[in-house]
């Protein structure tokens, strides 16, 4: 990676990132000084106090999500596979042919199923 997309990256990550939480720090300010000291007679907080709040929020419900170029097995929840264990071994092992074989015959191949099917029941699915 060059320096300088390295920098855009950097940039656009405290550009975008830092711009939502800043947002939503203040989002949880304005609405906790409208409503927490009228309804429960709590203090008003600050911007940094709403700021961390916010960071708190999401470390405990939402976690950092988009950790590019992480793999997702080392993550702290794992994502289960697309099969689920639905695949037969033999084919388990050879995911990329697999799914190069249906990218390259499967319309074919289900096309020509539903003609047979439909040449035995003599009956049209549309």
């Amino acid at each position: 990676m060059s320096p300088e997309s390295e920098k855009k990256r950097i940039a656009d990550f405290f550009s975008g990132e830092y711009a939502v939480m800043v947002a939503f720090g203040f989002a949880v300010m304005y609405l906790w000084n409208w409503l927490m000291p009228a309804l429960f007679g709590f203090r008003e907080i600050t911007f940094l106090q709403a700021f961390a709040m916010v960071l708190l929020a999401k470390i405990l419900f939402g976690g950092f999500h988009g950790h590019h170029g992480r793999d997702r097995e080392h993550s702290f929840f794992p994502r289960r596979s697309r099969d689920d264990g639905k695949l037969p071994d033999d084919v388990r092992g050879k995911r990329k042919e697999f799914a190069l074989f249906w990218r390259e015959e499967g319309r074919e191949a289900f096309e020509r199923y539903c003609e047979r099917t439909e040449n035995k029941t003599g009956s049209s699915h549309e």
